[in-house]
């Protein structure tokens, strides 16, 4: 009988004590596989894989492109590299990222959905914004159980609380009742094929896809009249699992959440830009009216004094304004 062997996770801002303690509750028979996404550095240093083995009793070790998928391990994408499910088997691929990140929890949430259907449980935990929630409802769709951490419960409640009011949840726990939940759904689950519902079907994951050929615009839905805020290429808008996803042609995919917040660091750092553009521009005027005064122009000279005037008074504007986001 097929029961549900397949475990998925993703978290953000404090995912790690929250991956501790649902590990440590885990029991050493469990018939299941365990993937983890976790919101890194792509250089940072990660020691979650010795901490989570060290703390609970499966072990637990980043994901290997190719590993075969075996009950009782826990899976952790690596750094730098999204990790999606095949039938039998683990990918990492260096794709665009999702969601500003990579390793990204939709991918796999979505790879899950298709491959594994009803056999999958998904779990978002703390995070910020919305990462997983659009995976999430895919997988719900596809007969997989889906679990959120109570908001309430979360360090960061931004993303349980994007998927418990986007997705029909099947459990909202704290966090200290989340292994329990799923030790009991991969024990009951092995008498209960019939109930499952069926995967989508199989073939390679979009970002898969644009490792070797971007697919036609039209796959990717309609143009949006948006701009990639990571690349600067035509955005296409289009619904995953009821969810609006915005894609552009490299592949850069983005929640409305998320575009909303690449687009205002962009602009961010458009206007930064525009603030050192300016103080140049005064210290070039100031100059302009020094070089002025040594050649006996003094009105040439006044001319760019007001300049650089006007062009400081312009960069404090924009520098107040700065200050006033950040605080």
């Amino acid at each position: 009988m097929t029961g549900r062997d397949i475990i998925v996770m993703g978290a953000s801002a404090g995912g790690v004590q929250a991956y501790i303690e649902i590990v440590a509750g885990l029991p050493r028979d469990l018939e299941a596989a365990v993937f983890l996404v976790l919101h890194m550095l792509p250089n940072g240093r990660n020691e979650l894989p010795k901490i989570l083995s060290r703390e609970g009793r499966l072990p637990a070790g980043f994901a290997v492109d190719g590993d075969p998928i075996e009950h009782g391990r826990i899976y952790v994408a690596p750094p730098d590299l999204h990790m999606i499910l095949k039938q039998d088997s683990v990918r990492l691929i260096r794709g665009p990222h999702e969601n500003r990140t990579r390793p990204a929890i939709d991918p796999l949430f979505r790879s899950a959905a298709q491959f594994h259907g009803g056999r999958a449980v998904g779990v978002i935990l703390t995070g910020m914004l919305d990462d997983g929630t659009a995976g999430l409802r895919l997988l719900k769709s596809c007969g997989g159980i889906a679990i959120v951490q109570d908001p309430a419960d979360a360090d960061y409640p931004s993303m349980p609380g994007s998927a418990r009011s986007q997705v029909d949840v099947d459990y909202v726990l704290p966090l200290k009742d989340i292994a329990a939940a799923l030790v009991r759904l991969v024990r009951q689950g092995k008498s209960r094929e019939k109930e499952f519902g069926k995967a989508m079907e199989k073939g390679p994951d979009i970002l898969e896809r644009f490792m070797f050929e971007p697919p036609a615009d039209r796959e990717l839905g309609k143009f949006s009249g948006l701009v990639c805020p990571e690349c600067g290429g035509p955005v296409m808008e289009n619904s995953e699992g009821g969810h609006i996803l915005l894609r552009c042609r490299t592949g850069h995919a983005f929640s409305l959440a998320h575009f909303d917040e690449a687009q205002a660091a962009s602009l961010e750092a458009a206007l930064w830009n525009a603030v050192r553009v300016l103080e140049e521009c005064r210290e070039l005027s100031e100059k302009l009216a020094e070089d002025m005064i040594k050649r006996g122009n003094p009105h040439t000279a006044q001319y760019f004094k007001e300049r650089a005037t006007k062009t400081n008074e312009h960069a404090r504007i924009i520098r107040r304004m700065l200050s006033k986001k950040e605080a």
